[in-house]
């Protein structure tokens, strides 16, 4: 009954059970490998075997239990020396697994993709946030260097850019024995500008002609505030008539600029002193030497009524 009851399981597709034990009566009940493995285990005391088989490609899940002698077992097991609460054999039960052990492979397979894109999309995250943040502290970086080195009202370079750059300029127009000219100009009468019109005019003054004196230099000279009212172009590969000229447009395009503020139009005049190194009949000058010959200069023009340029002897 047993043995028909499992055929008929089997058949439907459901599982196998087995009635087995090590001294089998009937034939049909012989134990399997893993059947007599588990029998053993429980002569020892163990008290439930499992594993998985593979069998025509199918996938077989087994497990298999003891049975204990019971008093009703002794009536017909007795003349076998079946002893009361003893392992008289096992029932063992066999699913098919295959299509289980399939889905759970595809489960793994889907949540390992899943795992994947989660993790390339985690790192793909990082990524731009770091390039983002690169770029950021790139921009902070330059802005910083800007304000270091540019002059906070007119935008033009400040006096630490300028001596950094007469140094680099002083030392190629050596190598190279090219020439080297210094504008030095100075608004004329600025004071009174403040004192008249206020320091907001004073500032419109000094951003207008800052703008002025930046249209007239070249792609490669040099602009900067060097202080107050005072400014300073160098002129890279310049002799000194050439950076007279310079100098005689740049006071011409001052003076003919109007500084406009809300009340106000504002005309400014500028003195200029100019000065030139040629490498090929001076010694090479020291920084603020060089300077002040341009700034005397400036001076020079201060005294010979402001507004000209005048160049350093």
């Amino acid at each position: 009954m047993t043995r028909e009851i499992s055929e008929i399981a089997d058949r439907e597709g459901a599982f196998q059970f087995h009635i087995t034990s090590l001294k089998p009566l009937n034939p049909n009940n012989i134990a399997d490998p893993f059947e007599r493995q588990a029998l053993m285990s429980f002569a020892k005391g163990g008290n439930e075997s499992i594993s998985t088989e593979e069998k025509d490609g199918v996938t077989y899940y087994r497990y298999m239990a003891p049975l204990f002698v019971e008093q009703p077992c002794l009536a017909c097991h007795a003349d076998q020396g079946y002893r009361l609460g003893e392992v008289r054999g096992g029932i063992s039960v066999r699913f098919n697994i295959e299509q289980a052990r399939q889905a759970l492979f595809l489960n793994k397979l889907l949540l390992g993709l899943l795992f994947t894109l989660t993790l390339a999309s985690f790192l793909g995250i990082v990524y731009r946030l770091v390039i983002t943040l690169q770029k950021r502290l790139d921009i902070a970086e330059e802005h910083i260097k800007k304000m270091a080195t540019t002059d906070e009202l007119t935008q033009l370079n400040n006096r630490r850019f300028l001596l950094t750059r007469l140094r680099e300029e002083v030392d190629r127009a050596t190598r190279y024995r090219r020439s080297l000219s210094c504008i030095f100009f100075d608004l004329d009468h600025f004071k009174q500008v403040n004192d008249t019109y206020g320091h907001e005019a004073g500032d419109t003054v000094l951003k207008t002609i800052s703008a002025t004196a930046q249209e007239q230099c070249r792609q490669t000279d040099i602009l900067a505030r060097y202080g107050g009212e005072e400014f300073i172009m160098l002129l890279p590969e310049t002799d000194l008539e050439q950076a007279k000229a310079i100098a005689e447009r740049l006071r011409q395009a001052i003076e003919s600029q109007t500084s406009i503020t809300h009340e106000h139009q504002i005309l400014v005049t500028a003195s200029l002193g100019v000065t030139c190194y040629s490498p090929e009949t001076t010694t090479q000058p020291a920084l603020a030497a060089f300077i002040h010959q341009a700034d005397n200069a400036m001076f020079g023009a201060k005294k010979a009524g402001r507004n000209r340029v005048v160049v350093a002897t």
